[in-house]
């Protein structure tokens, strides 16, 4: 248990380093290893939250989609969001049902190893193309 904890906390801390030395802003809980940050992608600029998991030994990034979804238009959403899904290399937009929300998100393990800054770099990056790509598809499908 004890060096689950220490390599959250390198992690958390790899994390904070790489947002420090590209000069991002973020608020962070390092009782819960929690990171939030805004990153500017071309049509909008989202919060992207990290959260770094001891027990599932994973760091999750979820970028909020800031998109109204209008409740006739689930089905086809939900179908182009599977599509899109389909494209991408890492990572997935995920569609909440019930709070109509969807977020991006991006997932890596450091079971039996570490995150080095180059992975949040890539999390960072992958994350905010693939929202670059899909935010306009999004949200032309959400719109009544």
């Amino acid at each position: 248990m004890k060096a689950t904890a220490q390599q959250s906390y390198m992690a958390y801390n790899a994390l904070c380093a790489v947002l420090e030395h590209n000069d991002i802003d973020y608020r962070s809980n390092k009782q819960k290893l929690c990171v939030t940050c805004r990153v500017c992608c071309k049509d909008i600029e989202p919060d992207f939250v990290f959260l770094i998991d001891p027990p599932k030994m994973l760091a999750t990034l979820h970028v909020p989609i800031p998109v109204i979804i209008h409740p006739d238009n689930l089905s086809d959403l939900s179908v182009g969001l599977c599509i899109i899904n389909n494209t991408l290399t890492d990572g997935q937009f995920c569609l909440d049902i019930t709070r109509r929300r969807i977020t991006f998100r991006l997932t890596s393990s450091f079971y039996n190893s570490r995150l080095h800054p180059p992975v949040f770099e890539y999390m960072l990056s992958a994350a905010a193309d693939a929202v670059d790509e899909y935010y306009p598809k999004i949200l032309l499908l959400s719109a009544a």
